[in-house]
């Protein structure tokens, strides 16, 4: 998979204290960033960094 270039930032993760992912709370942090935050992508599980 080719990115485009842009801003990337990694996705953490809300985990509750039973290991659950904290759905809510989740989709929230993915708004935050993209709409409020103006990302142009979301690593999972990567890095933080600039693609061009």
């Amino acid at each position: 998979m080719k990115l485009r270039p842009g801003l990337y930032a990694a996705q953490l993760v809300p985990y509750g204290i039973d290991g659950s992912v904290k759905e809510r709370e989740l989709a929230a942090m993915i708004e935050r960033n993209i709409v409020v935050g103006g990302l142009d992508g979301l690593y999972i599980g990567g890095s933080t960094g600039r693609i061009s």
